[in-house]
C-alpha cells in the first residue's frame, strides 16, 4: 500500500491521480475547443440561413459603394416600397448618398435607374425626385428603365428622367395619392366591453382615432391633404413629360397603365427588353459624352439576413389567431396619412 499527500491508502497497482492542476487546464482546454466549434457551426448555420432566407426574398444584392475611377454610366436599382425605414430591398438613406455621390463623381457621365417599386411616402418620394433633379442640374442625363412594376411614387421619381422605358410587361402609372384607411370600431368596443378614454386639446386633434366618430369636417380636412398631395403630383408629371397639366390629370385618375398604354399616352418614351436598353444607352451616351467604352457601374442596396431575421420571419409567417390580425390591422397604422403606393 502507498500512503498518498491527502492521507489516503491506496493499492500499489492504483492509477496515480492527475494533479488537481493539471486537471483544471485539460477541463479549460475542453471548455475553449468546444466554444470555438460552437461558434464555427453558428457561422455555418448563420451564412446557410442567410443564403436560404435571401433566396425566398429575392437575390442578395451588391452593396455598391465602390466608385470606379474609369469613365462609367452608373446603375442604380431602386426595388421595394418607398419609406423612412428599410424592408431589406429598399434603404432610403442609402439610396440619396448613392445619387448625391454619383453627382459629385467626375468620372460618371449618366445614370440609370431600374425600377420595381409599388412607390410609398410622399415625403421619401419627394426627396428622391429632387436628388434626382440635382443630379441631372450637373448636364448628365437620366434614362429610367421599369422593370414588373413601376407605379405611383416610382412613376413620380421616374419624372425626373430624360427618358423612361420600360418591359412589355411593365404595369406603371397609378397617378394618384391614397390615405391609410381610417376604422370606426366603437360599435366593437363596446360588444367586447372595451372602454377608451383619450385625452386632448383641439377639436381634430384625435382625427383619425378608431374609437372616436370620423367627422365631416375631418373628412374634409384629410381630403384636402391628398388633394395636395395629388395635384403636386400631376405638376410633376405634367413638367418631366411636356405635356399640360390639364393632359396630365386627364391620365391621373390613378389607374394602372400597361407599358403599351404607357407608351401611347406619353408617360414613357418606349418599349424595350432589358438588354435592348443598355446598349441603346451606351451608344447613345459615347455618342453625346465623346467617351467610349463606356462600362456599366451597379449599385444596389445590400441587406445581409441574419438568423434573427430567418427566425422572426418564420415567427411572422406562423398561423395567427384572429385577435392577432384585428390588433394587426387596427393598431400597426393607426395615422392616416397621404401616400403615393399602389396596390394594384
Amino acid at each position: 500500500m502507498n500512503y498518498n499527500p491527502n492521507g489516503q491508502y491506496m493499492p500499489e497497482n492504483a492509477p496515480a491521480r492527475q494533479p488537481e492542476k493539471k486537471r483544471t487546464w485539460i477541463i479549460v482546454l475542453c471548455v475553449v475547443i468546444g466554444v470555438v466549434l460552437l461558434i464555427a457551426l453558428m457561422v455555418a448555420a448563420s451564412k446557410a440561413v442567410t443564403a436560404s432566407f435571401a433566396g425566398m426574398l429575392g437575390s442578395i444584392k451588391s452593396e455598391g459603394t465602390y466608385y470606379p475611377r474609369r469613365d462609367n454610366i452608373a446603375v442604380v436599382h431602386l426595388s421595394g416600397t418607398i419609406s423612412s425605414s428599410s424592408d431589406g430591398l429598399y434603404n432610403h438613406t442609402w439610396l440619396i448618398n448613392t445619387i448625391n455621390d454619383l453627382t459629385d463623381d467626375r468620372y460618371n457621365k449618366a445614370l440609370c435607374l431600374v425600377m420595381n417599386t409599388p412607390g410609398g411616402s410622399v415625403y421619401q418620394t419627394d426627396e428622391i425626385y429632387f436628388a434626382l433633379l440635382d443630379y441631372k442640374a450637373t448636364g448628365r442625363p437620366i434614362y429610367v428603365y421599369m422593370t414588373e412594376l413601376c407605379a405611383s411614387g416610382g412613376y413620380y421619381a421616374s419624372c425626373a428622367a430624360d427618358e423612361i422605358y420600360a418591359n412589355r410587361n411593365t404595369l406603371t402609372g397609378s397617378i394618384g395619392v391614397i390615405m391609410s384607411t381610417v376604422y370606426d370600431v366603437r360599435e366593437l368596443a363596446e360588444k367586447l366591453g372595451v372602454k377608451v378614454t383619450t385625452v386632448y386639446s383641439g377639436d381634430n386633434k384625435n382625427m383619425g382615432d378608431y374609437f372616436s366618430e370620423f367627422t365631416d369636417e375631418q373628412r374634409a380636412i384629410m381630403q384636402s391633404l391628398c388633394d395636395e398631395a395629388y395635384d403636386q403630383f400631376v405638376s410633376i408629371v405634367a413638367d418631366g413629360r411636356h405635356m399640360s397639366e390639364k393632359e396630365a390629370r386627364i391620365l391621373a385618375d390613378g389607374r394602372v397603365y400597361s407599358a403599351k398604354q404607357a407608351a401611347d399616352n406619353g408617360l414613357i418614351d418606349g418599349i424595350m427588353m432589358y438588354d435592348e436598353f443598355f446598349a441603346y444607352v451606351k451608344a447613345k451616351v459615347e455618342e453625346e459624352s465623346g467617351a467610349s467604352n463606356l462600362e456599366f457601374s451597379d449599385y444596389e442596396y445590400y441587406y445581409s439576413y441574419s438568423i434573427y431575421d430567418f427566425l422572426n420571419f418564420k415567427a411572422k409567417s406562423m398561423k395567427r389567431s384572429e385577435a392577432d390580425v384585428l390588433a394587426s390591422v387596427f393598431f400597426e397604422n393607426n395615422m392616416p396619412r397621404p401616400s403615393y403606393y399602389c396596390f394594384f
